[in-house]
């Protein structure tokens, strides 16, 4: 029963019914909470900029949990998400290259 449902989830992906991708709106409601949480520690700015990077360098997972806190306080939860991906080498070269300083 388990394969047969596997099976069916597999072929209904490699069809396109199944859409795996973030959402636009999901990106741009990940971008807010970002931004929202950078915004606490940095300037409007700059915070812009590393909520770019931040939604640049997430995987589809941090994504979706980022847009899914922009609804409530982005401080809780938020914080720890956007450091997570703010502490990674692409990240950090996204945020040099505009002459940002990426969150403590």
């Amino acid at each position: 029963m388990r394969i047969a449902a596997l099976i069916a989830l597999a072929l209904m992906s490699a069809c396109g019914l199944v859409d795996d991708d973030v959402s636009r709106m999901e990106r741009i409601e990940a971008e807010a909470t970002a931004e929202a949480v950078a915004d606490d520690v940095v300037t409007e700015p700059v915070a812009e900029v590393i909520a770019d990077c931040v939604v640049e360098n997430a995987t589809d997972g941090e994504l979706r949990k980022l847009a899914a806190l922009n609804n409530t306080d982005p401080a809780i939860g938020g914080e720890e998400r956007v450091a997570a991906v703010v502490g990674r080498t692409d990240t950090v070269e996204c945020i040099a290259q505009t002459d940002a300083r990426p969150i403590d």
